[in-house]
């Protein structure tokens, strides 16, 4: 498995750009969070001539909402864009918390650092 360490989906073109060669015709799996940054990354790739692309149908979200947990291969929380800061298989609403101040997705375990403040970080 590669992993691209793209911060960002803007990242990604570049990420193949400079590894067109080594892509050659290998598999490629991809995954996100809901399954639409998936569809574009494998348009891009076929747009590319990359074609062994397969993503996760519905993303992330999907797998936890239909996999059990005891048949599941996902470990830990998973960052949604809304009220729930993160889920869990099920779609359970997860532990993380936003930070007040910089807006990044807190554990519990961050949040019993001395650096955390309740009602400010």
């Amino acid at each position: 498995a590669v992993n691209p360490n793209t911060k960002s989906f803007r990242e990604f073109p570049t990420f193949v750009e400079n590894n067109l060669d080594t892509i050659g015709d290998k598999n490629i799996a991809i995954f996100c969070t809901g399954g639409i940054r998936c569809e574009k990354a494998a348009a891009y790739l076929e747009s590319k001539g990359i074609y062994n692309v397969y993503n996760l149908q519905g993303g992330i979200l999907k797998y936890l909402e239909e996999i059990p947990p005891k048949d599941s291969l996902w470990n830990g929380e998973c960052f949604v864009f809304d009220q729930r800061i993160s889920v869990v298989h099920g779609l359970q609403q997860g532990s993380c918390q936003l930070c007040r101040s910089c807006r990044t997705p807190l554990t519990p375990i961050e949040r019993e650092s001395p650096h955390y403040v309740e009602g400010i970080s």
